[in-house]
C-alpha cells in the first residue's frame, strides 16, 4: 500500500487537533482518547477493531463505575482500604466474566476502559457536580466518550494518507 501522505504527518496533525477536545467547554481527557487510539493500532489497524473494542470498553467503564459506587457503599461500615478492595474484587471478578463473552472478549480495551474511567474520576477529569451518584455517572461519561473517540482517531490516521494500491510492473517475459 503506497501512501499520498505520510502517517507521521497525519498521526501528528490528528494528536494535535484531539488536543480540541480538552477545551473548557467540552473537557474531555485526550489522553483517554490517546489511550484507545492505540487500540486501533494494537489490535490490526482495521474497521473491525471497533467490533472488538467498543462493547469490550463499555462493559469496562460500567463496572468501574459500580466499583466506584461500591467503595462509597462500603466506606460506610469498613475503612478505605478494605472497601475499596473488596469493590475492585468484585469488579474485576464481574470483568473476568464479562469478558468470556465473545462480543465483551477484548481484554485490551475492557480493562483500559476499566482504568480509564478510575483515572477519569479520581484524577477529577470531568465536570464535578458535588452529588457523589452524579459525579460518577459524568466520570463514567467523559472517560467513554474519549475512549469511544480514540479509534476513530485510529481509523483517520489511516484513512488521510490516502492509501492506494501500487500498481504491479509487468513483467518482461524476454519474447
Amino acid at each position: 500500500m503506497k501512501t499520498r501522505i505520510p502517517i507521521e504527518i497525519v498521526v501528528a496533525v490528528l494528536a494535535a487537533l484531539s488536543c480540541l477536545v480538552a477545551l473548557p467547554q467540552i473537557g474531555l481527557p485526550v489522553w483517554a482518547l490517546f489511550i484507545a487510539w492505540a487500540w486501533y493500532f494494537n489490535l490490526g489497524a482495521s474497521p473491525a477493531v471497533f467490533k472488538m473494542v467498543y462493547p469490550a470498553a463499555f462493559a469496562g467503564a460500567v463496572l468501574a463505575a459500580a466499583c466506584i459506587w461500591l467503595i462509597s457503599i462500603f466506606v460506610a461500615f469498613m475503612p478505605f482500604m478494605p472497601a475499596m478492595m473488596l469493590a475492585v474484587f468484585i469488579s474485576v471478578l464481574l470483568l473476568m466474566l464479562v469478558m468470556k463473552l465473545p462480543v465483551t472478549s477484548c481484554g485490551l480495551a475492557a480493562f483500559n476502559g476499566y482504568s480509564c474511567v478510575f483515572a477519569t474520576y479520581y484524577g477529577g477529569f470531568f465536570r464535578q457536580t458535588g452529588s457523589a451518584e452524579m459525579d460518577i455517572l459524568m466520570a463514567f461519561a467523559f472517560s467513554i466518550i474519549a475512549n469511544l473517540i480514540g479509534p476513530v482517531f485510529g481509523y483517520l490516521s489511516i484513512y488521510f494518507t490516502f492509501p492506494q494500491q501500487e500498481e504491479k510492473k509487468a513483467k518482461d517475459v524476454g519474447m
